[in-house]
C-alpha cells in the first residue's frame, strides 16, 4: 500500500483489470478478487476496476480498459485521499505464498 500511495501522491493513476475467469491456479483464486483490486490495488483519481469474469470477455474488457484510460475523464485536480479501513486483507498474496512454502517444506 505504501507503493501505492507514494505514486497516487504524485498523480500517477493506477487501474485494474483483475482476471476472475478461472483456470488451474485454483490455489491463487480469489472469488472477490475485484474487492481485493478495489481495496489494495487501485488509487489516484479516476481509478476503477474492471473484471473479467470469463476469457470469451478478456478481449472487450482490454479494449474498454485502453479506451478509458485513453479518454482520461479524469477530474483537473486529484481528490483529496481518502484514508478509510480496508475491508479486504491486502496481504493475502504473500499469506497464501508463505502457507505454499511451509508446505513445500
Amino acid at each position: 500500500l505504501a507503493a501505492r500511495d507514494r505514486v497516487t501522491a504524485e498523480g500517477i493513476t493506477i487501474n485494474g483489470l483483475p482476471v476472475m475467469a478461472g483456470g488451474r491456479d485454483v490455489i491463487w483464486h480469489l472469488p472477490d478478487l475485484d474487492l481485493y483490486y478495489r481495496d489494495c490495488v487501485i488509487g489516484g483519481p479516476g481509478a476503477f476496476v474492471l473484471p473479467v469474469r470469463g476469457w470469451e470477455n478478456f478481449g472487450d474488457s482490454i479494449r474498454r480498459k485502453l479506451v478509458l484510460e485513453i479518454a482520461d475523464t479524469r477530474p483537473a485536480a486529484p481528490p483529496e485521499r481518502l484514508h478509510r479501513a480496508s475491508a479486504y486483507d491486502c496481504l493475502i498474496g504473500e499469506k497464501i505464498l508463505n502457507r505454499m512454502r511451509q508446505r513445500d517444506n
